[in-house]
């Protein structure tokens, strides 16, 4: 299977609020990346692949949840994968902090945040 992904992933187990059509779903992030997070319902949930939503990811310590709209990519009963869009205002910066605590693979973050372009050379 040829890997499609350009932003590695890293496995980050944490609480989130999914909200589709206005109806909110509890769910818990998987695994996440710069661009990208599967999600998992202990549920059912009807979310439709291409359809966009948005996210509420909790972080242990912090008051405030990451704030992201997304658009579904994958959808089975149980569980979602998004592609990241826009952030609330400073929210993509958390997310590239939490993303430099979480990574086993710091040279690779770093290309993948010139990528983006959240760093210089």
């Amino acid at each position: 299977m040829i890997e499609k992904r350009r932003f590695h992933r890293v496995l980050f187990r944490t609480k989130c609020l999914v909200r589709h059509d206005e109806i909110p779903y509890d769910g818990c992030v998987e695994n996440i990346s710069l661009k990208g997070a599967m999600i998992s319902f202990d549920e059912a949930v009807m979310v439709p692949q291409g359809d966009c939503c948005s996210l509420e990811i909790s972080l242990a310590g912090e008051k405030a949840p990451i704030l992201i709209s997304a658009e579904i990519i994958y959808s089975t009963m149980f569980r979602i994968g998004v592609e990241f869009g826009t952030f609330e205002a400073g929210h993509h910066f958390r997310l590239c902090g939490l993303m430099e605590r979480l990574t086993g693979e710091p040279a690779k973050l770093r290309e993948e945040l010139k990528l983006i372009g959240l760093e210089s050379d």
